[in-house]
């Protein structure tokens, strides 16, 4: 975690991996930082291949509470699996 609240390269790094639990924090360092910039990787995320990918970015969507992240929420109502 304080890996990635410092260095902005491996935050970025870490968005694009395979295990949900490093891309959830990630984009949490993200949004310590940036909430706006957070909400469109998570966003861009909801299309990832991996449900539990999807499903963090989608955590982190409502988290937010950004008003920028309910069109991308209303999208993800979709998901073809339940558990986003």
């Amino acid at each position: 975690m304080l890996q990635f609240l410092h260095d902005a390269s491996a935050r970025a790094a870490a968005l694009d991996e395979k295990d949900a639990e490093t891309v959830y924090l990630a984009l949490w360092s993200q949004a310590f930082e940036d909430v706006d910039r957070a909400v469109a990787s998570a966003t861009r995320l909801l299309s990832s291949p991996s449900p539990e990918v999807r499903y963090v970015a989608t955590r982190l969507l409502v988290q937010t509470g950004w008003t920028s992240a309910l069109p991308p929420l209303m999208d993800a109502l979709g998901d073809a699996d339940l558990r986003v």
